[in-house]
């Protein structure tokens, strides 16, 4: 090619315009030089081009990355708070139980309070009774029966308040204080 355009300047305008083949060959070579010049320019474009892609690519993934840690962040966060969360129902949870247990000690406690209260009124009754049947209609200061003290009977009576309610009537010196059974009044109003 060195060669060509050696003859190709040496030639002047007078015989381009004489021999049109000569003319045409010059053109070939300028379209030729210009066809590699933009094949050259293209695949540079293409490179270029190839690259960006790459770099672009490249970016994606990083962002992605950057995106996936960011949601990773997240996740532990949600994971962090949810256990916290079951932590402290667990917690509460076992301050319910003890709390329940506490409070059927407590009913176990008033039940058995409340058999012997049973068991208490049950054993006034049969000395009650008895003292009915040996009481003497004639004779009020006989022996052989049981006698039951005041002080014992109101004892009770105030254990027993949904059965026993006191009464008092008067004012000053001529103050009464009465015990009236109520037991029956709680089965009437249910």
């Amino acid at each position: 090619m060195g060669i060509r355009r050696e003859e190709e300047m040496e030639m002047s305008d007078e015989d381009l315009e004489e021999n049109p083949c000569k003319k045409i060959r010059m053109e070939d070579t300028v379209l030729s030089a210009q066809t590699c010049a933009l094949r050259e320019e293209n695949d540079s474009l293409r490179w270029q081009l190839d690259a960006y892609r790459n770099e672009v690519e490249l970016l994606k993934k990083e962002q992605g990355k950057a995106y996936r840690t960011e949601e990773d962040h997240t996740q532990e966060q949600q994971l962090h708070f949810l256990q916290q969360t079951m932590q402290n129902m667990q917690q509460q949870l076992l301050r319910l139980q003890e709390e329940l247990k506490g409070k059927e000690l407590e009913l176990k406690q008033a039940r058995d309070e409340q058999h012997y209260l049973e068991g208490e009124v049950l054993s006034l009754r049969e000395k009650l009774l008895n003292a009915m049947e040996s009481v003497d209609l004639t004779n009020h200061n006989s022996e052989g029966h049981e006698k039951i003290s005041a002080s014992e009977l109101e004892r009770l009576m105030v254990r027993l308040p949904n059965m026993f309610k006191q009464e008092f009537s008067g004012v000053g010196a001529t103050l009464e204080k009465r015990w009236k059974f109520c037991g029956f009044e709680a089965l009437k109003s249910a």
